[in-house]
């Protein structure tokens, strides 16, 4: 009985921990992203460095009721997770409850009931707990592994993700007057992702053009830098150069009409020579 008692615990506890660990990742994900765009908000409403056009524009009511939005949407991710982490956990220290009540009344009637001496019985005890503990500390640290390489195989696919650019063999780029960069009926979602960033967008880029693109967090503003430049492959859709996809260029000929800087940036304490 005792022993059928800790392998249901065991079994409970894992199915729990395996659920939390689900939860935990999906929480993460999503509040990344939330606390990304929230810490923005808030680096904007309380640096000195902006507080001139945020009054001059008048427009700090306009960020303070985004950051209010931002917010309010971390708060409730973070209390869902606490929510249902704190009910997960009840339910563990549930099971585990069940299995000393059990092993301790199961005890006693041997002790009081069939003679059983109660150092016989403490040894007994003493075992089941160290190997209920054993088996669990194997699950959590299996979960945390799995957990782990979840993570490293986002980083694999982004790794392993087809380099399409290195395919194009022609160097001959001509960029001069009456060249272009068009972007046709373009759509681009992200590795696991479910929504569109770019959904049928179209856009031509003339030589010598001075071109601005603005827009709120999660629009799209980097990641059509980042297609613009062969980053990542598009799902369908065209992009050309000169009225050629921009593909069937050398890709190291390609990037050399382009400089950026991205939002991730590094500084180094040398100079670039």
């Amino acid at each position: 009985i005792i022993v059928v008692t800790a392998l249901a615990v065991i079994v409970i506890n894992m199915l729990i921990s395996r659920w939390t660990s689900d939860r935990w990742y999906e929480y993460s994900r999503e509040r990344d992203k939330n606390y990304v765009r929230a810490r923005k908000l808030e680096d904007v409403l309380s640096s000195d460095d902006y507080a001139r056009d945020l009054r001059v524009c008048r427009c700090e009511m306009f960020f303070a009721d985004k950051y209010k939005a931002e917010k309010a949407e971390l708060d409730k991710a973070e209390l869902n997770y606490d929510r249902g982490g704190f009910f997960l956990g009840l339910a563990g220290q549930g099971a585990s409850f069940l299995q000393n009540a059990v092993t301790y009344i199961f005890a006693i009637y041997r002790i009081l009931y069939l003679g059983y001496s109660v150092g016989s019985l403490t040894v007994c005890l003493s075992s089941i707990t160290q190997f209920t503990s054993a088996i669990n500390t194997l699950v959590n640290t299996y979960l945390a592994a799995e957990r782990s390489g979840r993570q490293i195989e986002e980083y694999r696919e982004f790794i392993e993700m087809p380099r399409r650019m290195l395919s194009g063999r022609e160097k001959n780029i001509e960029w001069r007057e009456g060249a272009k960069i068009e972007f046709k009926n373009v759509y681009f979602k992200y590795p696991r992702g479910e929504k569109y960033v770019l959904e049928d967008f179209s856009l031509c880029i003339e030589y010598g053009q001075t071109l601005c693109i603005v827009g709120d967090n999660g629009m799209g503003k980097s990641t059509f830098v980042k297609l613009l430049f062969g980053l990542y492959p598009i799902e369908s859709g065209e992009i050309l150069l000169c009225g050629r996809s921009i593909f069937e260029y050398d890709y190291a000929e390609y990037v050399k009409l382009f400089s950026a800087i991205f939002q991730e940036y590094v500084l180094y304490n040398v100079s670039v020579k």
